[in-house]
């Protein structure tokens, strides 16, 4: 009886062991949150691509030495990719969702800090099947997550009727970083069961880029609950990016009975083209350009106007032009040329002639007196991101390409 006694204690314990062990082992870690570009630049000691050329593990599997073998500098600016680099990382004894173990072959953008008088491989660091270079890897950090719900500064719960809710998805390219062709599907569930929007769009990746975006914009006219899905599917039918959310919660804005329809009309974003098609980042005083946009609308019977509104301090320029359902999609363009320097707005949208229904988009723009000669043709900087970004002088008389620290201080001075 004594022996059994045992036994039966002994099984027990090992029970409670197997039953309470995951809980002391399991652990719940938070999504990783990227910091900036330029913070990250500046964090780093080395930012380098190259080869994993070997990777030993030490101090009892706690950390891995590797041997990376460069392939391009990105800091510091250095041409010698002779000399192999020293770097520890994560051990396969504490490895975490933050960290990566690599293996002889992996190719990466690394980033490097130094700690304790040794290099450290960052969580930051980008693994690619890829032949991409640095700064086409750098930018991957700033992939979004499957997608966003926006209606201005409202938030998921507190959206209202008559006003536009913005749906941004986002499909994320594989790790060798080739073209991607996909279709985005946006499936929208109202609160009445009977009304269920949805919208396919064509989007495709560039090689070397980590992810293409593409929107839908409804205009909610009932309150409730709206439940929210966005799925991407490559040719071969694969996911490639994709998400549901339960839900967002509309209410009626003026408290007045909703109405069972939805308008879907909307514009693309403003863009500032020269003459010769150049998109320009900053416009030149008294060069003239043209501002592109698009409208398309859901509504065959649709009949309204585009229009824009440049806002220059106190002073609002508006234009427009006569739009219909039959003819969506379709692309404006209206001439431009702006007569003072400075920091100002545009504001583009779509309304009906009735006035019931009416969105808008928001965005600023820069005009300078003159480009320096370190800005090409088109206002951007001729040795762009990492290695220099823009500065506008605090009179917009010109812009500056200098380096992210010096960009700091400029900025504290008044520049912008």
């Amino acid at each position: 009886m004594t022996k059994m006694k045992t036994l039966n204690f002994i099984i027990i314990s090992i029970l409670v062991i197997f039953l309470v062990l995951p809980i002391f082992q399991s652990q719940v870690y938070a999504p990783m949150i990227v910091p900036p570009p330029e913070q990250l630049f500046n964090e780093s000691v080395i930012i380098v691509v190259g080869h994993v050329t070997s990777a030993t593990d030490i101090q009892n599997g706690t950390r891995t030495e590797y041997t990376i073998q460069p392939q391009e500098y990105l800091k510091p600016n250095s041409t010698d990719t002779t000399q192999p680099i020293i770097a520890y990382g994560a051990g396969s004894k504490n490895f975490n969702p933050y960290s990566r173990i690599y293996h002889v072959g992996d190719r990466a953008l690394f980033f490097l800090e130094e700690k304790n008088v040794s290099l450290v491989i960052m969580p930051y660091s980008i693994w690619t099947r890829s032949d991409c270079n640095g700064e086409q890897l750098l930018v991957l950090n700033n992939s979004p997550g499957d997608f966003t719900i926006t209606q201005g500064n409202n938030t998921r719960d507190d959206m209202v009727t008559g006003r536009p809710i913005n749906i941004t998805g986002y499909v994320h390219n594989t790790p060798d970083l080739k073209p991607l062709d996909a279709e985005m599907s946006f499936t929208i569930h109202t609160p009445n069961q009977n009304i269920t929007l949805a919208k396919n769009r064509q989007v495709h990746i560039d090689q070397c880029r980590g992810f293409a975006q593409s929107s839908f914009v409804f205009v909610p006219t009932m309150s409730g609950r709206y439940g929210i899905s966005v799925d991407s599917y490559d040719a071969n039918g694969k996911q490639v990016g994709g998400g549901s959310f339960c839900c967002i919660t509309v209410s009626n804005r003026n408290g007045t009975p909703s109405q069972p329809a939805v308008n879907t009309s909307d514009v693309s974003n403003p863009t500032f083209y020269s003459e010769n098609r150049t998109g320009m980042a900053v416009l030149r005083l008294h060069d003239r350009v043209n501002i592109n946009f698009t409208a398309s609308t859901g509504d065959a019977g649709f009949d309204g106007r585009v229009f824009y509104t440049i806002i220059e301090g106190n002073n609002a320029t508006t234009k427009s032009e006569n739009f219909t359902g039959k003819e969506s999609p379709k692309t404006f363009s209206f001439p431009y040329t702006p007569d003072k320097t400075g920091s100002f707005g545009i504001s583009n949208g779509i309304m009906t002639n009735s006035g019931s229904f009416r969105t808008a988009r928001d965005q600023g723009f820069v005009v300078v007196e003159n480009f320096s000669k370190a800005m090409k043709f088109n206002g951007q900087c001729r040795t762009p991101f990492p290695h220099n970004m823009l500065a506008i002088k605090p009179d917009f008389s010109t812009g500056a390409c200098v380096k992210i620290d010096t960009l700091h201080v400029l900025r504290q001075r008044g520049w912008h």
